[in-house]
């Protein structure tokens, strides 16, 4: 799950190149070829002799680190950029001299937190993360996630003969995808929630190719609200195929994750009308759309994941799947349905007048079609 993945306590600067990196995708896409799905495990199986040198306070020499930023999951985050960063955590995490700055770290109760304790906790669960490595090489893990993810893809999308490859690795509780790859976390998952994750990732990928592409500079000030309102799409749908699980337990899911995507997700009202009352003010001052637009993601909290949820699980219990598979190529056609369907029910939160106009605004001048 993406969990969007803004700062490094969910606001980072990671965050921020997964944002930017999303939009480039859904500006420029070129056609994929068709290949053979390959899944990678270097990424868990060079991560613990690094993990044994920084232990014993030694560095890693450029070769040692050059092999692990060549395995799938960890080139996937270098072409974000994140490539200094994960090095600086992994270090962070395990060496001795470094252990008051992590200490540091993880009192701040920031996202560092989260990476740091998810390696000492990988350092703590090797022999079981190898156990669970080997177990699933046996399996056809693109397969039996593609079947999950089916009922939320439409047989266009389906009958696409393109394969990503499929790269496992240890750094932190997200996976993510791009229209090339897949990268999981594999501490992150177990037996029970792997191919519900992996079918989430499958859906982004399978979608990325059909999905409107958005005409706008990196500059634009529209920029953050579009982000929004992709993302409520996006991961709206896709979560239908994973967080159920995820919700249902508690005690297996990351705390922190867990905590904070059920509290926007079973109180959603608070921060959409919010969110309603900010796009009144740019549809009145459309000079306000610079400041707004920032707020309004900032109010999307995890990537959007809580509250696009809540709008694809809405459309799910009143009109049905086929209706959502309709609206799976265009993020707008998804706000209208939520906003037509959440009308017909007076405990719903729905998107007043003037901002539904304003999303009409934003589609034609920057939406292809």
């Amino acid at each position: 799950m993406s969990f969007a993945k803004y700062h490094y306590s969910l606001r980072s600067r990671f965050t921020k190149m997964m944002i930017i990196a999303l939009l480039i995708l859904s500006i420029n896409k070129s056609p994929i070829q068709a290949q053979q799905v390959k899944i990678d495990f270097t990424g868990v199986q060079l991560f613990w002799p690094i993990e044994a040198l920084l232990s014993k306070d030694l560095l890693p020499d450029s070769t040692t680190w050059k092999q692990l930023f060549d395995a799938p999951f960890y080139s996937f985050y270098a072409k974000w950029g994140q490539e200094r960063y994960m090095k600086r955590m992994i270090m962070t995490a395990f060496m001795p001299s470094r252990k008051n700055i992590c200490d540091s770290l993880v009192r701040e109760n920031k996202w560092e937190k989260q990476v740091l304790e998810h390696l000492k906790k990988a350092k703590a669960k090797k022999n079981h993360i190898d156990s669970f490595a080997r177990e699933l090489q046996k399996r056809n893990l693109f397969e039996e996630a593609k079947e999950k993810a089916s009922p939320y893809l439409t047989k266009v999308a389906l009958s696409q003969e393109i394969k990503p490859t499929i790269g496992f690795g240890l750094f932190h509780p997200q996976s993510n995808a791009n229209d090339q790859a897949i990268v999981i976390d594999l501490l992150s998952v177990d037996e029970d929630n792997l191919i519900a994750v992996l079918g989430h990732e499958i859906h982004h990928f399978y979608t990325y190719s059909f999905r409107k592409k958005i005409h706008l500079n990196e500059t634009d000030d529209a920029g953050p609200l579009l982000n929004a309102i992709f993302q409520l799409q996006l991961e709206g749908i896709a979560d239908l195929i994973n967080i159920e699980w995820f919700l249902s337990h508690p005690n297996t899911s990351n705390s922190f994750l867990y905590n904070l995507y059920s509290e926007h997700y079973n109180n959603p009202y608070k921060n959409l009308e919010k969110v309603d009352t900010l796009l009144i003010a740019i549809a009145d001052t459309p000079s306000l759309m610079k400041t707004n637009a920032v707020i309004i993601r900032s109010l999307f909290p995890l990537g959007a994941h809580p509250h696009g949820y809540y709008m694809a699980k809405t459309i799910l219990q009143v009109k049905g799947r086929k209706s959502l598979l309709r609206v799976l190529y265009n993020p707008f056609d998804f706000i209208r349905l939520y906003n037509k369907t959440a009308k017909k029910s007076k405990s719903r939160f729905h998107f007043s007048d003037k901002s539904m106009i304003l999303f009409a605004q934003l589609e034609k001048k920057y939406i292809s079609n």
